[in-house]
């Protein structure tokens, strides 16, 4: 079993459910004036001075503090020996409530910091609730990180049945660390769950996920998300590693959830969507006179700090978008290739293809983009499984590679 570290090859994922699928207008975004950023931000710090206040234990946490700063690389390693030693003192009958605290202090930091990496935090968390060193009802005290981090929401909505769960990561918690099966976990159930996906979209424009975090968080969004990710205004510049691991973030969630394209039209539509935008602003191609980010060749480059999660380590920006790039081209070979690095003079290739589908009404690229759910679903529709069949397994198999 290989470490999180480290490269790894993922499983077949698992089903998710299948909310109703957003209009293209729903993808609008207004921008929130200065004065609801400055009472939304005053209302927050209020909020977390009263939970402060409430906390029995943030005293006790507050001296962990300087260990943790000192071990910042060390805390995917800390938080599993915290877990081993509350084990071991729980079977001898000791005293575990300094363990209790030195645990807490550590996953709040890990996320507050953005150190270790989402899905190490949500493994531990929910191993310590099963083996009882956090209280399924503590769980809710996670929720004010649910802003910064929303997948961390799908524990708190689940706190009385995490236990339910431990039969899709028994090896993970065997081991004691967050392995292959916890990882298909994370990204085939938590990252494709309709509240976290909800709260995603709602808070991606806040710019609260942190830049190292933002990868395991994005994906589980819609195209709502990605544009408000990638919105450069007021000065805001997104930074080059945010957007780095974005993408690598995306490439993540298409290799696990691959299979959707059998399973969940739905499901893989949203998220091969988001790709394809996510690609289509960052190169130009999409909102050409608006202010978003763009690639630049340092980005096209460059080697995502958070690779080695997605199986391909040393794998950069420009070799990732290639490997996506080559599956979703499977779908329809004449309409995303002319999508992919798309110019004006690919727009009657375009729109032929689009009425094909039935698709009408289209005038611009911008709005082909903001339709893209629409179109992907006319183009995997389940009627289409026994006739293109070998289509989707080769989007798969080229996933798989």
């Amino acid at each position: 079993m290989q470490t999180v570290e480290a490269a790894k090859t993922i499983e077949a994922p698992l089903a998710a459910p299948m909310p109703a699928m957003p209009t293209a207008q729903s993808f609008a975004v207004p921008a929130p004036t200065a004065e609801q950023k400055a009472s939304e931000q005053k209302a927050e710090e209020e909020a977390q001075k009263i939970r402060d206040s409430l906390d029995p234990n943030k005293g006790a946490k507050d001296k962990h503090l300087k260990v943790l700063d000192e071990n910042q690389h060390e805390l995917t390693k800390h938080l599993g020996d915290l877990l081993k030693e509350y084990i071991e003192k729980s079977r001898n009958g000791e005293d575990v409530t300094e363990v209790k605290t030195k645990f807490e202090a550590t996953i709040e930091y890990c996320i507050e910091k953005g150190k270790s990496f989402p899905e190490n935090v949500l493994f531990f968390l929910m191993a310590a609730t099963m083996k009882g060193l956090v209280e399924p009802a503590h769980l809710i005290h996670y929720d004010k990180y649910s802003s910064a981090f929303p997948p961390i929401g799908f524990l708190v909505q689940n706190a009385n049945g995490i236990p339910n769960f431990s039969k899709f990561f028994s090896q993970s918690l065997k081991e004691g660390r967050m392995g292959k099966d916890f990882q298909n976990f994370y990204w085939s159930v938590i990252m494709c769950d309709p509240e976290v996906e909800k709260q995603t979209d709602k808070n991606a424009g806040k710019h609260l996920f942190d830049h190292d975090y933002i990868g395991g968080i994005a994906p589980a969004g819609t195209m709502r998300a990605i544009k408000q990710i990638l919105t450069e205004e007021n000065g805001k510049k997104a930074p080059g590693t945010e957007i780095e691991n974005t993408y690598a973030g995306s490439v993540m969630w298409l290799e696990t959830n691959k299979d959707l394209v059998f399973k969940d039209p739905r499901g893989l539509a949203r998220g091969v969507s988001s790709f394809i935008l996510m690609d289509g602003i960052l190169c130009g191609a999409a909102y050409g006179k608006s202010k978003y980010a763009r690639f630049d060749e340092n980005m096209l480059k460059a080697v995502p700090r958070i690779a080695a999660l997605t199986g391909h380590p040393k794998a950069t920006v420009s070799e990732l978008r290639e490997k996506i790039w080559s599956a979703v081209i499977e779908l329809d070979p004449i309409l995303f290739r002319a999508m992919k690095d798309y110019d004006e003079k690919k727009w009657p290739i375009v729109q032929k293809r689009l009425k094909k589908y039935g698709i009408k009404n289209i005038n611009s690229i911008d709005e082909v983009y903001e339709r893209l759910e629409e179109i992907l679903l006319k183009i995997i529709k389940p009627g289409f499984f026994s006739s293109r069949f070998g289509k989707f397994s080769q989007f798969s198999d080229r996933l798989a590679a």
